[in-house]
């Protein structure tokens, strides 16, 4: 074999009803120092075509010159084969691997306290007074945040701002919210992870801290700072109200109460460019009982309220009340659509909840009372309660000046005008203005 393989040869085919010698073969090749390629013809038990074929595939895919004409035939002028096309574009692939789990490290041995909560890891009093909470989050580690879009664009729900809210004043002592303000948007993009801070400040006179929500990308450049959502105060101590009978009572739904149809709600709020996805979709039933709408809403079979105060998907869903109120807070009939952007009076009595029984009126313009109950432990403790505010647009005759839309592709062409009469007099003209970044709010 040494002799065999020193003057040249490289390919040896086994013709044989089964592989006797290959291995030995193969052995004396390496003992020799040289490569080759070696294959049987037929194996006992298998398909005699099917493995004569392998072992020609074999040597072709091994750099062997192979006449395929008596098997294929002659790709012109035969019917024994033919040339086939392959697309032109990439392969469709489908990936299998398991992605590793994220590892948390201790924050303990970091000098920080570790928290027990989903969105929060960490937390560090500062030197100066106040503490610092930090965490971390993506598609990857929250998938579920996925379920919460806004025209296509993963936003953390505001309800989640105030579930990191809550966790943070609590965790200092503080027994809720007394008011926080929305003021940003938190976009989640895909293959971003997105750094949370949670700022609590120190205690003033009369026992209140104010504190800030903050975010910041990955990828971006560490001298571009620090956004912020959302800004707030807590409250130092509270007489905490029973949940109203007509939450707790055992007549449930409320007597007298009229259901409300619910099967087109969510197609509806997705023509409003709410993208509720199956975690956010916790409306189960709901009823009109004068200017009071009751909702009941629940997470989805095998979700539970780990990890939070309130889930933020639960919370939500009670704000999806406020879709539903409309806009009785500016004029019967109303159908303005009404956006979180201010919280006041969080309360939170018991952790976990799964389901929660939620009442909500207008109170006053662009301002609603919600309440929300859950059955814990035998009692029925308040989750959420007091004052939520929600704001409706209202475009009046001179703000209405989308006279077409035209969609090509992913961009939308559209043409604006002032009403008849007026002109742009006193105003600075843009001739051509191309919009690279806007916000939700």
């Amino acid at each position: 074999m040494h002799a065999v393989t020193h003057v040249g040869y490289g390919v040896f085919v086994e013709v044989s009803a089964h592989p006797v010698l290959t291995v030995g073969v193969e052995e004396a090749v390496e003992v020799a120092g040289g490569q080759a390629v070696v294959t049987g013809t037929l194996r006992r038990d298998q398909d005699t075509v099917g493995q004569v074929l392998t072992s020609v595939a074999q040597l072709h895919v091994n750099g062997v010159a192979v006449d395929w004409a008596p098997v294929l035939g002659a790709v012109a002028g035969s019917d024994g084969g033919a040339l086939v096309s392959l697309p032109t574009y990439a392969f469709q692939r489908e990936r299998y691997w398991l992605d590793a789990p994220t590892v948390a490290v201790d924050a303990t041995g970091l000098g920080l306290e570790t928290l027990e909560h989903s969105l929060l890891g960490a937390a560090v009093p500062l030197a100066e007074g106040g503490q610092l909470f930090t965490g971390r989050i993506s598609l990857e580690t929250h998938p579920w945040l996925a379920d919460h879009q806004v025209w296509g664009t993963v936003l953390v729900p505001g309800a989640a701002l105030i579930e990191l809210a809550m966790h943070a004043v609590t965790h200092v002592g503080q027994q809720g919210i007394e008011d926080i303000a929305l003021e940003a948007p938190l976009a989640v993009p895909e293959g971003e992870t997105v750094h949370l801070q949670v700022v609590v400040g120190e205690a003033q006179q009369d026992g209140q801290r104010e504190f800030s929500i903050h975010s910041r990308m990955d990828s971006d450049d560490v001298d571009l700072g620090w956004k912020r959502h959302a800004t707030g105060s807590s409250c130092a101590a509270v007489d905490v109200e029973p949940v109203s009978e007509t939450l707790s009572g055992a007549n449930w739904p409320p007597p007298g109460a009229a259901p409300v149809d619910i099967d087109e709600l969510y197609a509806g709020f997705a023509g409003r460019g709410y993208e509720y996805g199956p975690l956010f979709q916790g409306v189960r039933a709901a009823w009109r009982l004068g200017d009071v709408v009751f909702v009941e809403v629940c997470l989805p079979e095998g979700v539970d309220g780990g990890g939070f105060g309130v889930h933020p998907a639960l919370l939500d869903a009670a704000f999806q009340a406020l879709l539903i109120v409309g806009g009785q807070g500016s004029g019967e009939g109303s159908e303005q659509v009404r956006l979180p952007f201010a919280v006041s009076g969080v309360r939170l009595v018991g952790r976990g909840a799964v389901r929660l029984r939620v009442g909500v009126r207008s109170v006053g313009v662009d301002e609603v009372a919600v309440e929300a109950g859950a059955q814990q432990m035998g009692t029925f403790d308040v989750a959420f309660m007091r004052v939520f505010a929600g704001r409706g647009y209202e475009y009046g005759p001179l703000f209405q000046g989308v006279r077409a839309a035209w969609r090509l592709g992913d961009v939308v062409f559209v043409e604006v005008c002032l009403p008849e009469g007026v002109d742009g007099g006193g105003l600075g003209f843009i001739r051509r203005c191309w919009m690279r970044r806007f916000r939700l709010c």
